[in-house]
């Protein structure tokens, strides 16, 4: 157990002299894929983000139903319930 704590805290750990030219080819594969995460992301947050968009413009919607329902019901003029909106 002891032998990787001396192992981590040692002065030298990894040799990364030589991982330049092997990491290259790791390098060249990793950044398309992790932009094509990023551009996936971006898609799935803007998708949540038109949802909610219109998630609270439903709602809106089924409020000034409601409110232009009571105000017929009190036998208004159905323009009126921007003054129960008010309230």
């Amino acid at each position: 157990m002891m032998r990787y704590t001396n192992y981590i805290l040692s002065d030298k750990p990894l040799d990364f002299e030589g991982v330049g030219v092997i990491a290259l080819p790791t390098v060249i594969f990793a950044v398309p894929v992790l932009v094509g995460l990023l551009g996936g992301a971006v898609l799935m947050d803007s998708g949540r983000l038109l949802k909610l968009k219109y998630l609270l413009f439903k709602k809106e919607q089924r409020k000034v139903k409601y409110l232009k329902s009571v105000v017929i019901s009190l036998d208004h003029n159905e323009s009126e319930w921007v003054i129960l909106r008010a309230a």
